[in-house]
């Protein structure tokens, strides 16, 4: 977290000073000519005092508490840019002056360009002052955080600029960004909320307690009741919070990583009570018995193929409770392996248990009920 923040304050520089350059060549300042290396001797002038103020003046006087140098050295640097600066355009504002405006009125008009390169000069160093700080800041914050972390079982929680609170990990339920603001929920119903980024909060987490599943919520472990394939229940709580909208397979695949128990179909509430997704028990019609819409006909032919048939189970099962799924959406609802599932949907669609309806992009597969199929499979009411 702490390289991320210096490569974009060095990027922000950057680009800061590519476009003061182009600005400077582009537009005069209270000076009639342009000259591409008078420009560029100006902007170094002003570079010079700004990172003389960052790498020398704030480390020697300010950081050390030695205000009174710290002011004569900046306003030293500033009035001596402002006087070189000076000096390099004087002579193209008198040799265009000169002849056509009185000496007063001359004199008048180069004082006015002294003060205005002074507070010019003096804007550049308050804005990268301000810039540097907050940085600097920043960063001195997130060292805080490592060095205070190692000394004690609770972790630094940066809530804001201002404020630093040290909360115990084991109490957090998770963290939710709303806006520029970020809300840390605790298991006692407290809530933090503070201007800060998400970001900025997850680099204060212990790695390996924590899950960010969205670009707005970060959620602990422990505090996970169960999850689906895209989205996450915590305890204590009803309401879902969803994965990334792009690519929630990523999330899942942690999670499956981190605890496979704790999944669960996100439409199991909507099956009969007595219907065991992880056992799929065996249901029972007049004239066709089936486990789990696969035919036993098929099951006993096959039953030197166990592996196989728990497969089909699981897939047939996924099918009839999610209709218009793809072969992705099934590989990671049942956790099988792409190239599995796809042999199986096959073998399903051959024997006419299973079709395909729509168009390719935005169609899917649909369990066939009712259908007795070429004899292979055979699929009684199951209902």
């Amino acid at each position: 977290m702490i390289n991320k923040l210096r490569a974009i304050e060095y990027g922000i520089e950057i680009v800061f000073w590519i476009l003061a350059f182009f600005y400077f060549l582009n537009n005069s300042f209270l000076r009639p000519v342009q000259n591409i290396g008078t420009e560029c001797v100006i902007l170094l002038m002003i570079a010079v005092v700004v990172y003389a103020d960052k790498y020398l003046y704030t480390p020697l006087f300010l950081l050390r508490n030695r205000y009174l140098p710290y002011a004569f050295c900046l306003v030293f640097s500033v009035m001596a840019a402002t006087v070189a600066e000076f000096a390099v355009v004087k002579p193209d504002i008198v040799a265009i002056f000169a002849p056509s405006l009185p000496e007063k009125a001359l004199n008048d008009y180069l004082t006015g360009v002294f003060l205005n390169l002074s507070l010019r000069d003096s804007a550049f160093v308050c804005f990268f002052f301000l810039f540097h700080a907050f940085f600097r800041t920043t960063i001195l914050r997130l060292n805080e955080h490592k060095v205070i972390s190692k000394e004690t079982d609770k972790h630094v929680i940066m809530l804001s600029n201002k404020n630093m609170a040290l909360v115990d990990v084991g109490k957090i339920r998770y963290a939710q960004c709303d806006g520029n603001k970020t809300t840390l929920y605790l298991k006692n119903g407290q809530a933090y909320k503070e201007y800060v980024s998400l970001s900025m909060v997850e680099a204060s987490l212990p790695e390996g307690k924590c899950l960010r599943i969205n670009r707005d919520t970060i959620v602990v472990y422990e505090n996970i009741r169960s999850y689906t394939s895209d989205s996450v229940y915590l305890q204590g709580s009803e309401e879902p919070l969803p994965f990334y909208k792009k690519h929630p397979e990523k999330v899942l695949a942690k999670l499956l990583t981190w605890d496979r128990g704790k999944y669960v179909e996100s439409d199991k509430e909507k099956l009969p009570k007595n219907c065991n997704l992880a056992g799929l028990e065996l249901e029972i019609c007049d004239e066709n018995p089936t486990i789990g819409g696969i035919g036993a006909e098929f099951l006993e032919e096959n039953s030197d193929k166990s592996s196989d048939c728990e497969q089909l189970k699981k897939v047939i099962q996924y099918i009839r409770l999610h209709p218009g799924c793809k072969i992705s959406d099934i590989s990671t609802g049942t956790g099988l392996k792409f190239r599995t599932v796809e042999r199986l949907v096959h073998d399903l669609k051959t024997d006419g248990r299973i079709c395909y309806k729509g168009s390719k992009r935005y169609g899917g597969y649909e369990a066939v009920e009712g259908e007795m199929g070429n004899g292979k499979l055979g699929m009684g009411n199951g209902e």
